[in-house]
């Protein structure tokens, strides 16, 4: 007879919960974030064995440069040991973003994922957008797709900041800016000194 109170509490709980509009992960949503992750050290570690139990057979995968892969060939570039083989280089990935969208047995998920670390004895950082679509198939979720596009990053070099700022407390007249002035400030949106690359890699696994 005491169980009855509990259920009934735990039940009301819910229902205020439902009312208030607080969103729930579903069993599936924490495992495909779950997924996510191992996902993610699986393609640092280069583990071949984790990717080819996430990766289903007819997986798809489009590079940031437009070229498409398949699961064999990505299997086949797998190459641990170079993840260890030279000192002077390193690599992190972090998923700073997961969102998991629901469609029965399918699911859509975009993550953005920040990769770092040194290469060349020189730090780097970048980060990634990727659309992973995941099939449902005898209980067990498999990626059958994904696209993989770079985030721009627009850095300003320290001498483009400096010749803006000066353009703009400049006496000239606003009809008549500067010589370079409209240079230095087209230079300092579009400057992207000190990022670093990942395509070629991503083309390369």
């Amino acid at each position: 007879m005491k169980r009855i109170p509990i259920v009934l509490l735990a039940v009301f709980g819910a229902v205020t919960l439902a009312a208030k509009g607080v969103p729930s992960k579903s069993g599936d949503e924490r495992r495909l974030i779950e997924l996510e992750k191992e996902l993610s050290v699986a393609l640092v570690r280069q583990d071949a064995v984790v990717l080819n139990r996430l990766w289903s057979d007819s997986l798809v995968f489009t590079f940031p440069d437009g070229t498409v892969s398949n699961k064999a060939q990505r299997l086949a570039s797998q190459n641990p040991s170079a993840t260890h083989s030279e000192s002077d280089s390193e690599m992190n990935n972090h998923n700073d973003e997961v969102k998991v969208h629901l469609y029965g047995d399918t699911a859509v998920v975009t993550v953005l994922s920040t990769w770092s670390g040194r290469a060349n004895n020189q730090p780097y950082s970048s980060q990634f957008r990727a659309t992973h679509v995941w099939a449902k198939k005898y209980g067990r979720w498999q990626l059958v797709a994904a696209h993989v596009s770079a985030v721009k990053k627009v850095i300003a070099s320290t001498r483009a900041v400096t010749e803006f700022f000066r353009s703009l407390s400049d006496e000239t007249p606003a009809s008549s800016p500067r010589p370079g002035a409209i240079e230095s400030s087209r230079t300092f949106y579009v400057s992207r000194e000190n990022s670093f690359d990942l395509t070629n890699y991503f083309s390369s696994i």
